[in-house]
């Protein structure tokens, strides 16, 4: 009977050691984050004022974004808070995009423009949200490729819908419609 009451009490022990140690480490985790959002948001304002920012209005243009990710202390913040400074660079058009419509935006004010770019983070993981938005932005995408009439011919030549043989459709490769198959 003691042997029992002691063995549940060192285990009741080492389950509450365990959930104070998770604890410790996700308030470390959170802090040491917050700690490098704060810094890296303090190096790019600085750099932002110290002269990157030609016209001193507080916003970031494409132009002063290219200047920015030149400077080597602030590739080496990007690289700390795990931004990727290569790809960052190819990104720019959607950086200075429109959230809703997908417009261009000629500038971010900088509160805007560290949002936007703490997202691209290689930490972050994909939400619904960041699904829902890649649905959105495919679809702008292929509006602005696919013709507005889908039966007109295409400029390479190629025959329109009303051409295509209907049974064609949804067939898998090597398979051959019944009705030539009868013949």
């Amino acid at each position: 009977m003691y042997v029992f009451i002691i063995l549940s009490a060192v285990t009741i022990m080492n389950m509450l050691i365990g959930i104070l140690c998770e604890v410790i480490t996700a308030v470390a985790d959170a802090e040491k984050n917050a700690l490098q959002v704060s810094w890296t948001t303090e190096v790019m304002q600085r750099c932002l004022e110290e002269g990157v920012d030609t016209d001193k209005d507080g916003q970031i243009d494409r132009d002063e974004f290219r200047g920015m990710i030149e400077n080597p202390q602030v590739r080496k913040v990007l690289n700390e808070v795990d931004v990727d400074v290569q790809t960052l660079a190819n990104f720019i058009d959607v950086l200075f995009e429109d959230e809703l419509g997908g417009v261009p935006l000629s500038k971010l004010p900088f509160p805007e423009f560290m949002t936007r770019l703490l997202k691209l983070r290689g930490s972050n993981t994909a939400t619904v949200k960041d699904l829902v938005d890649l649905r959105k932005w495919m679809s702008r995408e292929l509006k602005e490729v696919r013709p507005q009439d889908p039966l007109q011919t295409s400029r390479s030549g190629n025959r329109s819908l009303s051409q295509t043989k209907p049974e064609l459709f949804g067939l898998m490769p090597g398979q051959v419609p019944e009705r030539l198959t009868d013949a």
